[in-house]
């Protein structure tokens, strides 16, 4: 889920937020919540010129969302189509989350032990439904993780180098590239610490053990 910034009252982004705050109309109505963000997000395409359709085919009551219309001028006048199209991404992806938020909300149901102990995020019993082969599965993962630290490497390797006279930025980037190798590595690095899957090794330079 994404983090959600702190609206300022009165913001356009503040009335898609009514519909998950306590106390507002669309609060415990998720039909109505999702008419609204369809009819809004369609009116912010609209705005910034977007849609096929120049015309208007509804305008909101709702003043907050109305407003919409004078940034959507300013900012067709100041940027191009394709950075209009980002910005409505970027609207569009906050509005869904919002959803997701509302939906998960009222929910009847809640997150349980017993439904998540069987969930199985690897794609080696995927690759070894279709090849039938444990090994040849394998080996196309490890094949794919040595291609993508070979990439990732280089990668960084050109950014460490482009900006190796700026020591306050390359320290930065730096930090970024060691974050993202962290970030890559963390279920192995909890395997080792945990000990699951009988994983107990410091070391996988000989190889790596596995119960299965």
């Amino acid at each position: 889920m994404a983090k959600r910034r702190k609206l300022l009252p009165g913001t356009p982004a503040d009335s898609f937020g009514r519909a998950d705050c306590k106390g507002g109309h669309l609060y415990d109505n998720l039909r109505a919540a999702e008419v609204f963000r369809r009819e809004t997000l369609e009116y912010v395409r609209q705005c910034l010129r977007l849609s096929d359709d120049e015309a208007f085919n509804e305008i909101p009551t709702n003043h907050i969302i109305t407003f919409l219309k004078m940034i959507g001028d300013a900012v067709c006048e100041a940027y191009d189509h394709d950075h209009r199209a980002i910005l409505f991404d970027e609207i569009k992806f906050f509005v869904e989350t919002s959803e997701t938020e509302q939906q998960r909300r009222l929910s009847p149901e809640l997150p349980s032990t017993a439904k998540a102990q069987q969930i199985i995020e690897s794609i080696v019993p995927l690759l070894f439904r279709e090849t039938e082969s444990l090994n040849v599965a394998v080996s196309v993962v490890i094949e794919t993780i040595g291609k993508a630290i070979t990439e990732f490497n280089h990668a960084a390797a050109c950014l460490m180098a482009k900006f190796a006279d700026d020591e306050t930025l390359a320290s930065n980037i730096k930090a970024f590239i060691d974050g993202c190798k962290y970030i890559c590595t963390g279920n192995l690095t909890w395997s080792f610490q945990t000990g699951r899957y009988g994983v107990s090794q410091h070391s996988i330079s000989e190889g790596l053990a596995m119960r299965l």
